[in-house]
């Protein structure tokens, strides 16, 4: 038997109320050479039953059954291990993938063989399927291993992973890890492989009251600052970072707060020292690392009293931060800085799927 371009796999535990819409946003893909795994993790309600409905009446789905309800992390590691595609999609059974996705997906890795895992923009929709606004994250390499050190750049249910990057590797999701398995196997990728982010909003992500994002958002935060605290260790393995530190840091990476106290300046100086030791990486954008420091330069500037400014970049290693080590590349990355944030404030939603 051949073995399908791409394996979608998706876990499901109760799906009853959304499973419908989630299969039938991959079985209506213009791209059809693929294998459907679903692993049916001990459900109780009707999934059973709509799952079976479907395998009827398109063999590319291939039922899987856990007896028991063993968790997301166990039934995606089961569903790798009997995949048999050249590239790996996630699909999340309460959201639902735009018609074009596989295709744009498996286009872009084919013509991009450096990449190993890819991710897109998404949709974010309420329980009755209702736009609520559009997520555009970080799209290239340098950016997202950045951001990857305090929060998780890709959305799960959007992924599409090269296949040989896993096997090679010897790469599966880790069981450890509750409720954010994946955050913990994209750093992990990511060692192996460079990773991007389409800016096109294909998946539909959807927020209800029984999602995982929001019953276990707090074990979510707890296991996400683990994951940061052990990376930046790794980085910078003679740091003095407490794990609040990094839990402090994870929320100033996502916002600064309105202003910073002098008590906080000491953190501000080891962000600016994470900054410089991660610009000096190899394998890095040198265009992307100076719109990252003009970025957070901004960003410092409002939220530190201007009479304390000078205190604060007067510590060695602050301007660094700021300009880099080359005004050409500093310059270009104000430049892409600018471009970005006024792509941003002209961005108009696309609320439709391609």
């Amino acid at each position: 038997m051949v073995a399908p371009k791409i394996t979608v796999l998706m876990p499901v535990y109760n799906g009853e109320n959304y499973l419908k819409e989630a299969i039938d946003s991959i079985l209506n893909q213009t791209f059809s050479d693929f294998e459907f795994i679903v692993v049916n993790d001990g459900s109780r309600d009707s999934t059973s039953m709509i799952l079976n409905t479907y395998a009827k009446l398109d063999n590319r789905i291939r039922i899987i059954i856990n007896e028991k309800n063993l968790g997301i992390a166990k039934s995606l590691n089961i569903g790798l291990n009997l995949s048999r595609g050249n590239f790996i999609a996630r699909q999340d059974a309460d959201d639902i993938s735009a018609q074009r996705r596989l295709k744009i997906q498996i286009d872009y890795l084919k013509k991009h063989p450096q990449i190993g895992l890819l991710g897109t923009a998404c949709h974010l929709i309420d329980r009755n399927g209702k736009y609520v606004r559009t997520n555009c994250p970080e799209t290239n390499d340098t950016a997202i291993h950045w951001r990857m050190l305090f929060r998780n750049a890709f959305v799960h249910t959007s992924v599409m992973i090269r296949r040989e990057v896993l096997t090679k590797a010897h790469l599966f999701y880790s069981e450890k890890l509750l409720h954010n398995e994946d955050m913990g196997l994209w750093v992990q990728l990511m060692k192996y492989s460079k990773v991007a982010n389409l800016k096109e909003p294909l998946v539909s992500l959807r927020r209800h009251d029984n999602s995982i994002s929001m019953t276990q958002f707090k074990e979510q935060e707890r296991v996400s600052t683990e994951i940061s605290f052990n990376q930046l260790l790794r980085l910078l393995p003679d740091s003095s970072l407490s794990m609040e530190d990094v839990g402090i840091l994870r929320k100033w990476h996502k916002q600064l707060p309105r202003q910073l106290r002098k008590e906080d300046f000491r953190l501000c100086r080891d962000y600016f020292h994470i900054l410089n030791i991660f610009s000096g990486k190899s394998n890095i954008d040198p265009i992307v690392i100076n719109a990252i420091r003009f970025s957070l330069w901004v960003r410092t500037i409002r939220a530190v009293p201007l009479k304390d400014y000078t205190n604060l970049i007067s510590t060695p290693g602050i301007l660094k931060s700021i300009m880099g080590q080359n005004i050409f590349f500093a310059l270009a990355g104000m430049l892409k800085w600018f471009i970005l944030y006024l792509e941003k404030r002209l961005h108009v939603e696309k609320k439709g799927f391609y």
